[in-house]
């Protein structure tokens, strides 16, 4: 039977913001998307996180961050990657520490299930 013209779909559920604090997560998902350059309009592949938080008040949570797959480790008054940031906290060294030079698909899955703390700010 077709769906009625009525049907809406399911609810949308709002979520209130996370309190500033820092989180164990996991690292649940990695997905390739295409996602807006960072001051532009121009659509570029992104990386999208999906992360579970692991403890406290908001165990299985799920957060969502869209980053760029570069490695930029900064300088000169700028900030690294938010690559460089997720990789560092996952193997408590930066990528540069294990000669990576790129990032390929076995760099992005080996990051699945991998544990980290995330700072909400």
């Amino acid at each position: 039977m077709p769906i009625q013209n009525n049907w809406s779909g399911p609810e949308r559920k709002e979520f209130p913001p996370l309190p500033e604090d820092t989180y164990e997560v996991a690292i649940k998902d990695i997905e390739l998307v295409q996602g807006k350059a960072y001051k532009s309009e121009e659509m570029v592949e992104q990386l999208k996180f999906t992360f579970e938080m692991l403890e406290g008040q908001f165990k299985g949570r799920l957060l969502f961050k869209n980053i760029s797959p570069v490695l930029s480790a900064g300088g000169a008054g700028k900030n690294p990657a938010n690559f460089n940031l997720i990789y560092e906290a996952v193997y408590r060294k930066t990528p540069y520490q294990d000669q990576l030079k790129t990032i390929d698909a076995n760099v992005v899955n080996g990051l699945i299930n991998k544990t980290l703390r995330l700072v909400v700010k």
